[in-house]
């Protein structure tokens, strides 16, 4: 058990003399170790061991009040002195006392927001998030030709919006997968996917794509997707086509964590009336 617990006072403040001297009893030396013990008859005494600078081991008995004494044999340790200022339960008592104050006094008064900033807690490094977005084109069977634009109107289209591609405003990323599907099982075209960081300058349905200078700075990239498949031809619904060699890098413009695209078939086909759309970006969040 701890000295401090065990040894009246003048015990303590006589060890307290002999570590901070060195001295005492069994002289001076390079290092110092001391033990209380205690002999066959029960009495206590302190162990100096010192260690001269040669390496000697020097090794005497004194009394608490320093005169030298031999231990009757056998001798067993009774505690070891603890060094001054040394951690012991009072002392981690306070400690606690202390630690329970500052978290009663700071209870409640941190709070974390999910305001987009760059300062925020939970994460080291980027996340991915999947970002999808769907339209349907027009409602009749007008076939396309190579090149043609596919969108939601032959006079008024809208762009195709994937929201929150970004952690923030202006934040950036990597798209690393791609992916197109529709509704029309038999579908076995390749398409293109146009992306921009503002909104581009619109191209009716069925009218060719073109790539205008206008949009030069707004222009992220583009994506192409082989041919569409599709599994069982008696039950299934749908024709996909799936891009993972993607690594597209990004920046949304300042006010906004959207990527915005316009969609091009590669190859001629006939659609179905209000053929529907739905195309999935993963993006790796900076």
């Amino acid at each position: 058990m701890p000295l401090e617990k065990s040894y009246p006072n003048q015990v303590l403040e006589k060890l307290d003399a002999i570590i901070s001297n060195g001295g005492g009893g069994g002289g001076g030396g390079n290092a110092l170790s001391l033990l209380i013990v205690e002999d066959a008859l029960g009495v206590k005494h302190i162990r100096r061991e010192i260690i001269d600078e040669v390496g000697t081991v020097t090794i005497t008995y004194e009394n608490f009040d320093g005169t030298a004494t031999t231990p009757t044999a056998p001798i067993t340790v009774a505690s070891v002195v603890l060094p001054v200022g040394a951690s012991t339960s009072a002392k981690q008592d306070t400690a606690q006392t202390t630690l329970s104050a500052i978290d009663t006094k700071l209870g409640g008064t941190i709070a974390v927001s999910n305001v987009p900033t760059e300062n925020h807690l939970g994460e080291i490094g980027g996340r991915t998030v999947r970002v999808a977005a769907t339209f349907a084109r027009p409602a009749d069977t007008s076939a396309y030709a190579a090149l043609d634009t596919v969108s939601t109107s032959t006079s008024a289209p809208v762009v195709i919006t994937f929201s929150n591609m970004a952690r923030i405003n202006a934040g950036s990323g990597y798209i690393t997968k791609a992916r197109i599907m529709t509704d029309q099982k038999t579908n076995t075209a390749r398409f293109r996917l146009h992306l921009f960081h503002t909104a581009p300058t619109l191209t009716n349905d069925n009218a060719a794509f073109p790539l205008l200078w206008a949009d030069r700075a707004n222009r992220v990239g583009k994506i192409d997707f082989g041919a569409m498949t599709t599994e069982d031809a008696t039950n299934s619904t749908c024709a996909e086509s799936l891009n993972e060699a993607v690594r597209l890098s990004f920046t949304c413009e300042a006010a906004n964590t959207a990527l915005y695209g316009i969609l091009e078939t590669l190859d001629a086909f006939t659609p179905a009336s209000g053929q529907n759309f739905y195309i999935s970006l993963t993006s790796e969040q900076n």
